[in-house]
């Protein structure tokens, strides 16, 4: 064990979360296009070997922080539905939450939709569009509320407008990803509010 890796050292569960933490800062930084197990160890302080005691593969590292991901996405989507009445207004709010995600959480954002994991397992493309697949429905729930409030008319189309929300969300991820911009948020309500009219 190097001097590094003692002054570091930290109960199993803190260090797996340095890990994860750590792997979201990479992802962040400019230009960069894998994360290499070399590279993780180095940015958190740590050897090859001990990144492997706190996780049997890298695939169970992008595992493990994809459900990190998923578990604080509808825990915001819940604080929302939570302080928000209107099933409009809840989807307005989470729509406009995902949107903005890059501003707080580039890293997340990156992962998500960029192309780290298109030579990991394929297995967590498939955890992705689960992901996509929940938030999708959390949103088309608070549509559905607000056919039931009579905010929308009963032959609102329900699962066209929580797909269009959906590609309108993954679209600014994508964008923000090549330019890492996003648009205004006025223009980012506008279009919300366009595809909910």
């Amino acid at each position: 064990m190097t001097d590094n890796e003692k002054i570091h050292k930290s109960p199993k569960g803190a260090r797996r979360f340095d890990i994860l933490k750590a792997m979201v800062s990479l992802l962040q930084q400019e230009g960069r296009k894998k994360i290499t197990t070399k590279s993780l160890a180095s940015h958190i302080g740590l050897s090859e070997a001990a990144l492997y005691r706190h996780f049997a593969s890298k695939a169970q590292m992008y595992d493990s922080l994809l459900e990190s991901v998923e578990s604080s996405l509808i825990s915001l989507i819940n604080q929302i539905e939570f302080s928000e009445n209107s099933g409009l207004f809840q989807a307005e709010s989470i729509t406009a939450s995902l949107m903005l995600l890059p501003n707080e959480q580039p890293g997340i954002v990156i992962l998500l939709v960029g192309d780290f994991l298109a030579n990991e397992d394929p297995r967590l493309q498939s955890r992705i569009s689960l992901i996509f697949d929940k938030l999708k429905a959390r949103i088309k729930q608070s549509l559905r509320t607000a056919q039931l409030q009579k905010e929308v008319t009963e032959d609102y189309d329900v699962e066209l407008r929580s797909q269009l929300l959906l590609s309108t969300i993954l679209g600014h991820w994508l964008m923000f990803c090549r330019s890492n911009l996003l648009p205004e948020q006025t223009q980012i309500f506008d279009e919300i509010k366009l595809i909910l009219r």
